[in-house]
């Protein structure tokens, strides 16, 4: 007798289910059983239902409900699926007439963009990071600072950088949501201070090809430049074209060893210049890189230059033609370089401290 009513039930039910949109709802007695009243969620989130009421209703006769399938759907077992913005109602119904809702808010897929440093990270001088998201109203108990070596550098949860060693660290930003994890990762580089410094005024560019930065250009005030072996998270690899082109006030320039070609025209026409120093890093000094420079008198290449443009390095005046003296330590003409590369006085297989005067 009790599986006959039982089956009555549920067939009324069913059939009380097919008119639900004729059916009063006040027919039903509101009943906090299900597990949540609210409910965000971003889109393509997943969120199961269930009655911690389970001695007193049976899930298997809880029926559900979406006021709008396309922003949220629900399948006969309480699985909501987030499916685009906007707002819907979860309703969920009982065969004994009970009745509960679940206001759904559909967000945008979240992000996490974490942002590169706007400046080179220098050891032991703390730095913020900052990242974009869209998710508003982020809470920091679900966000997540993590530094792949603490030895490194650390991260507390404000996303305060302390780089504590030079090195290479992955800082990564994570936020739980109800069920994902968005996440955004950048590597970090530390560097010792003296090689990042560099003189104001100086421009720079990546360079695609070679994977580092360049100096592309000058327009800065002091006569004595710097050049840095690292730029933001990068190695300095060249010194393009054109970079100190015609600048009459330059005296002297620090190249670093991180530097491999001094391309066409880098210190063309610098009448001013007394000083440079090429690094035994460059294998490459492109067409009049040095050309045309009245005040410098001597200069060394390394036997790291396999390539020189024509009048690489050179110095025209008819009253003092042959002024400079270029020190290499090559014991013979590289077959890289041009014919007339210079037209002043070399001396082959130059030793340190063995200069002429």
């Amino acid at each position: 007798m009790k599986k006959i009513v039982y089956l009555f039930l549920i067939f009324s039910f069913f059939l009380v289910g097919c008119k639900t949109r004729t059916v009063d709802e006040s027919q039903f007695v509101k009943n906090d059983f299900l597990n949540v009243n609210d409910l965000s969620l971003f889109i393509g989130d997943e969120f199961t239902l269930v009655s911690p009421y389970d001695s007193e209703i049976d899930t298997k006769l809880i029926y559900y409900t979406s006021s709008d399938s396309n922003i949220a759907s629900v399948s006969e077992d309480g699985l909501i699926v987030a499916k685009n913005i906007g707002e819907a109602k979860i309703t969920a119904k009982t065969t004994n007439f009970l009745i509960d809702y679940v206001n759904i808010n559909v967000f945008a897929t979240p992000y996490i963009d974490l942002y590169e440093p706007s400046s080179s990270v220098i050891k032991g001088k703390k730095i913020q990071l900052e990242y974009d998201t869209n998710i508003a109203n982020i809470d920091l108990d679900n966000i997540k600072w993590e530094s792949s070596d603490t030895s490194i550098a650390t991260i507390d949860q404000n996303g305060l950088l302390n780089p504590l060693e030079t090195g290479n660290v992955v800082i990564t930003l994570s936020f739980k949501g109800v069920s994902r994890l968005v996440s955004s990762s950048i590597d970090i580089n530390i560097y010792n201070e003296e090689d990042v410094y560099f003189t104001e005024g100086l421009k720079f560019s990546f360079n695609d090809y070679l994977g580092g930065y360049q100096v592309s250009g000058y327009n800065g005030t002091d006569s004595n430049v710097i050049i840095p072996k690292y730029y933001l998270n990068g190695k300095v690899l060249k010194i393009g074209n054109d970079a100190f082109a015609n600048c009459d006030f330059l005296i002297s320039v620090t190249i670093p060893d991180s530097v491999t070609i001094i391309d066409d025209f880098a210190f063309y026409n610098c009448l001013s210049l007394v000083s440079i120093n090429i690094p035994d890093s460059v294998t490459s000094i492109g067409r009049c890189a040095i050309y045309n420079c009245a005040s410098l008198t001597s200069i060394i290449i390394p036997n790291s230059v396999k390539t020189m443009g024509s009048q690489a390095i050179d110095f025209y005046r008819p009253d003092v033609t042959g002024s400079i003296i270029i020190y290499c330590e090559a014991t013979k003409r590289p077959n890289g370089c041009a014919l007339d590369w210079t037209t002043c006085f070399v001396v082959w297989g130059y030793v340190e401290d063995d200069r002429l005067f």
